[in-house]
């Protein structure tokens, strides 16, 4: 028979452009503002002050303010110590029933008085030593002031663009090469 059937396909075309950025960036700066430090220094003099004053005083050479309150106090001392001694005679002696020789008693321990001498170094104390001036070192703190200074990346971009078209339509063609045909319809 003579039936041909002939088919050509559709055809389509697709066509990209791609997308496209571009950053330019800058370093960002700083600005810095500093003030420096600043010392000063002050020297003096190293003065020695050896105060032996009490190493002094314990050997027995006063000074007459020292000697005058040292009298005061042994004073005030022995005179209550000799009222309080007077006063406990006086209670011994009043009791006569109970110490018959009240007096000898009396004068034997006024008299028999041990006394103990004991050998030491003199003075017991060191002076006292103290050192004035030297250096005096004083600082002005310096500062650092920080500033950023900013800068926006610059950005330029293109789209991306996707574009579809019919390169060729679809078609179907139907032949018949025979003389069997009704024509009829």
């Amino acid at each position: 028979m003579g039936l041909t059937i002939n088919q050509s396909l559709a055809r389509i075309g697709i066509r990209t452009t791609d997308a496209y950025m571009s950053i330019d960036s800058r370093q960002p700066a700083v600005r810095l503002n500093s003030v420096f430090p600043k010392g000063r220094m002050e020297s003096r003099l190293i003065q020695v002050e050896i105060d032996q004053t009490q190493c002094f005083n314990e050997m027995g050479l006063k000074t007459p303010g020292v000697l005058m309150r040292d009298v005061v106090q042994k004073s005030l001392k022995q005179c209550l110590g000799g009222i309080a001694a007077k006063v406990q005679e006086g209670n011994f002696l009043a009791k006569i029933e109970e110490n018959p020789n009240g007096i000898p008693a009396v004068a034997s321990r006024k008299y028999d008085k041990n006394y103990q001498l004991t050998v030491v170094s003199m003075p017991r104390s060191r002076p006292d030593i103290e050192f004035k001036g030297g250096y005096d070192i004083k600082w002005d703190m310096g500062s650092v002031e920080v500033e950023p200074v900013l800068k926006v990346p610059e950005v330029s971009a293109t789209k991306p663009d996707i574009s579809i078209y019919l390169l060729q339509k679809p078609n179907i063609d139907i032949s018949y090469r025979g003389n069997n045909v009704d024509k009829r319809l």
